[in-house]
């Protein structure tokens, strides 16, 4: 759960989606409290990541991951 999110923590985690992102790789995030929610709008991090890696439960971002590979899987299929 993350509770609290300052700007240099918010600029880490831009930092940090870009280099991620630049090696394919997603980062989601869950469990994010409302006072956070407003931090990450704020300081422009929920644009950087996209609101769809954002998640209230880690059950509702493994399940989101989950349908995500589903989709992948039978795209894979069809080529």
């Amino acid at each position: 759960t993350i509770n609290s999110v300052d700007i240099t923590a918010a600029q880490m985690l831009v930092k940090l989606h870009a280099q991620l992102k630049a090696q394919n790789i997603s980062l989601s995030l869950a469990g994010v409290k409302d006072p956070v929610w407003d931090m990450m709008r704020w300081t422009g991090v929920e644009k950087a990541i996209g609101r769809e890696h954002l998640f209230e439960s880690i059950s509702e971002g493994v399940n989101a991951f989950l349908k995500q590979q589903t989709i992948t899987e039978k795209s894979s299929e069809k080529a």
